[in-house]
């Protein structure tokens, strides 16, 4: 991009009225914001932070919190299904309620339950492969990304086959409902897919609940675990199982389709990844982050208002804080954005 275009994105630049090309593909702008407003006040009193070094000053700050219930309020409105659901969910919250459910959630998820998801996940790649075998192509968003993770946590969750063609009209709804600025039309389809979702959840909990704990079954070991005398509640039951699908097929999806992207991009990467499969997971680890399934984060600040602010003693510039592969965060001294990246096909 040239300098006087980046200097005047960078001037220009809101995150409440994201450019098309932007959408399309934000790392030049994010270098853009990087060099000339890497702490980038928007109009809505929040600060964009663009560089690394910055970001992770935020992350380390213990003021810095995961509790939206102060911005979530007003956005959704107290006691509606997208409020109840985005403030009970376990990334939303802060300790001591986030300790409570990461606790009674990490029961599900041993690296024996792991492993014996295992055999169910290669039979589901291996299936998703073998239908366009015979084609020689396919869609890999529409055919694979986004269906292997939503058939393996269908499982996990114990969804008939049958049952699981609404998920993910359902997830795409609620996760819309949190970009930066979200419509009353929105707003409305993401709170009618919470509500028609849970009444799904409490229906196919009601019927778990009547069979023994199995720890080869995640939804029954997160309705009979146990940890320290406490059991999740109904609510946070139902509100953290559509936190796993969301959360869990979003970033799968977006993390299968990135790397293959970049593979093709960059074919010398993928020759070398080729060559390396006894370290293939350390392959899959660095995929994960370059390019990233999301690249920016959201966390307001409990610091109040005549307190120094984290970025009062950031540095100028550093060698990391230049990274080209920096993360994204929102900070502001009353809030913190968490902008999605570019969720573009469906945001625009």
């Amino acid at each position: 991009m040239p300098e006087d275009e980046a200097q005047a994105f960078a001037r220009r630049f809101d995150l409440a009225t994201l450019e098309r090309a932007f959408l399309d593909d934000p790392f030049p702008y994010y270098h853009a914001l990087r060099r000339f407003a890497p702490l980038k006040r928007l109009p809505d009193g929040s600060v964009f932070l663009s560089r690394y070094a910055d970001v992770a000053v935020c992350y380390r700050d213990a003021r810095m919190s995961s509790d939206k219930k102060a911005e979530f309020g007003p956005k959704f409105g107290i006691g509606t299904p997208l409020y109840r659901h985005h403030t009970t969910s376990l990334v939303f919250n802060d300790p001591p309620l986030h300790t409570r459910v990461r606790k009674l959630l990490a029961a599900a998820f041993t690296p024996r339950a792991l492993a014996n998801l295992q055999p169910r996940v290669e039979t589901v790649v291996d299936g998703l492969l073998a239908q366009h075998a015979d084609k020689g192509r396919m869609d890999l968003v529409e055919d694979f990304a986004f269906r292997l993770p939503v058939e393996v946590i269908c499982d996990m969750l114990g969804v008939p086959p049958g049952e699981r063609a609404p998920f993910r009209r359902y997830s795409l709804a609620i996760l819309g409902a949190l970009e930066p600025v979200a419509s009353p039309q929105r707003q409305e389809v993401g709170n009618a897919a919470v509500g028609e979702f849970s009444a799904y959840l409490d229906g196919l909990v009601a019927e778990r609940r009547k069979r023994p704990a199995d720890d080869r079954d995640v939804l029954g070991t997160l309705i009979h675990g146990e940890v320290d005398g406490e059991r999740l509640s109904h609510e946070e039951l139902v509100q953290n199982c559509i936190f796993l699908l969301n959360a869990g097929h979003e970033t799968t999806t977006n993390l299968i389709g990135n790397t293959v992207d970049a593979l093709l991009r960059f074919p010398d990467a993928s020759s070398a990844t080729a060559a390396c499969r006894p370290t293939s997971r350390s392959a899959a680890r660095d995929w994960r982050r370059v390019p990233t399934s999301i690249s920016a984060s959201v966390r307001p600040t409990a610091i109040p208002r005549s307190s120094p602010s984290p970025t009062a003693s950031m540095p100028a510039a550093s060698p990391t804080a230049t990274s080209p592969s920096a993360r994204v965060c929102i900070c502001a001294w009353a809030r913190c954005w968490r902008a999605w990246k570019a969720r573009s096909r469906s945001a625009a």
